[in-house]
């Protein structure tokens, strides 16, 4: 497969790019023509390429590449990563890992800071359903993945990335922390991870938190040790604040933290139409002096009622 051109050429990748790579739509003439992926390690490979190329791109045009994603494919997303396919042509060595380290992981933490993934994990609507599935799936497959992960950590293979196996941790510990960055004001943690479940963690986030301590995935694995302990912590309160979007104006380029107010309508983003030949993705968006909520705009990047949980 061919490197992507420059963002300066092509734009970001959009919405519609990211869920033809994950097989949830048929591409048409306007998605980018990469080719379809033959398994699901070279479909995991074209997913980080977009979400690499992406970072290239402002911050802006990031937010409404994943606000339309999450509004019209989040729950499908969601339903994959649980039920991952496996197709016969894949590595009988990698294969197993791809319950966990697959491209669907890899989109939820590429979006993990849009505020309509803290909606929907918080939805009691059916189509959220999923959600309240996630993090105790997570907490399984990484329990199960653990001892070989880790002893690629400490031992990697020949002719293997040393950072590998620590990059699979990282991946998994950090969507982790984001659902249960949402779920931390429950009471009763065993109704988002079992006993078990948490039990046997522990004893893995123990590790890691020694070992990786003056490290960003350090820092996770205590966050999730925090919460799941049922604990209180400021950090913690602050990260699903941050989550959620409460701690910053969705007026683009906007400073301000405090005195913001919700709005009562939703704000106009309005996303220059992409030709065949030339993709932009030019933000629009009309005057306004006062600071609203990031939250309290429409999730859907379009502003229109296409938003699963509107």
């Amino acid at each position: 497969m061919h490197p992507l051109p420059p963002p300066s050429v092509i734009g970001p990748m959009s919405a519609d790019d990211f869920a033809v790579a994950l097989g949830l739509k048929e591409r048409s003439q306007k998605d980018y023509p990469m080719a379809t992926p033959r398994h699901e390690a070279e479909r995991r490979y074209i997913v980080i390429s977009y979400l690499s190329h992406n970072l290239q791109v402002d911050q802006v045009q990031q937010d409404i590449v994943w606000a339309r994603f999450c509004a019209l494919y989040l729950p499908a997303t969601v339903r994959l990563f649980l039920d991952p396919p496996v197709s016969e042509r894949e590595d009988p060595i990698m294969a197993p890992d791809f319950h966990l380290n697959n491209a669907y992981l890899a989109v939820l933490n590429g979006l993990q800071m849009s505020p309509y993934l803290s909606k929907y994990l918080r939805s009691t609507k059916p189509v959220a359903a999923d959600g309240k599935r996630l993090a105790q799936v997570v907490a399984e497959r990484l329990v199960t993945y653990a001892p070989t992960w880790d002893h690629g950590a400490l031992h990697p293979p020949p002719n293997w990335p040393d950072d590998y196996f620590k990059g699979l941790i990282e991946g998994a510990v950090q969507v982790l922390t984001t659902i249960l960055a949402s779920f931390s004001k429950e009471k009763d943690q065993t109704l988002i991870i079992s006993s078990a479940t948490r039990d046997g963690l522990s004893h893995w986030l123990l590790i890691w938190s020694k070992r990786y301590k003056n490290d960003s995935l350090g820092s996770m694995v205590t966050g999730i040790m925090v919460i799941i302990s049922g604990m209180k912590h400021r950090n913690i309160t602050s990260m699903r604040k941050h989550l959620k979007n409460w701690d910053s104006c969705a007026l683009p380029g906007c400073k301000a933290t405090e005195k913001l107010r919700a709005c009562g309508d939703a704000k106009q983003y309005d996303i220059v139409a992409r030709s065949t030949s030339v993709r932009t993705g030019a933000l629009h968006m009309p005057h306004t002096s006062r600071c609203v909520f990031r939250q309290s705009i429409r999730m859907d990047g379009t502003c229109t009622s296409t938003s699963h949980l509107d």
